[in-house]
């Protein structure tokens, strides 16, 4: 859609107040109790539990796990695997998703990622 350079800013509002209901309506979706909001911890930092730290202060108890300490989580040892238990103990976060590289696999005539 084109915007109309000559359109004021009371028309434009107008013309998207036919979003307001699905905004209120996502907002307090965003608070049911089935829903488990979190992040990629390797988003915020390659460090556990400094992701954790970060989730805190937003209240967020989900995270998925893809990479711990620089690598794949399906190359930590047992030793790591405790201590990111232990961590998600301590700060009260729950693993909604384990984001492994199973079943991937690259598409035939894509490059192959380096």
């Amino acid at each position: 859609m084109a915007l109309d350079r000559n359109c004021t800013r009371r028309a434009f509002l107008a013309s998207c107040s036919w979003a307001l209901p699905a905004l209120a309506v996502s907002k307090s979706l965003a608070h049911h109790s089935d829903w488990k909001l979190g992040v990629i911890t390797d988003e915020i930092s390659q460090d556990l539990e400094e992701a954790l730290a970060f989730l805190t202060p937003y209240s967020l108890k989900f995270c998925e796990l893809r990479e711990l300490w620089g690598k794949n989580i399906m190359n930590s040892s047992q030793a790591e695997l405790e201590r990111a238990k232990k961590l998600l103990r301590k700060y009260g976060v729950r693993v909604s998703n384990i984001a492994s590289p199973i079943f991937k696999y690259d598409l035939p005539g894509m490059p192959a990622p380096v």
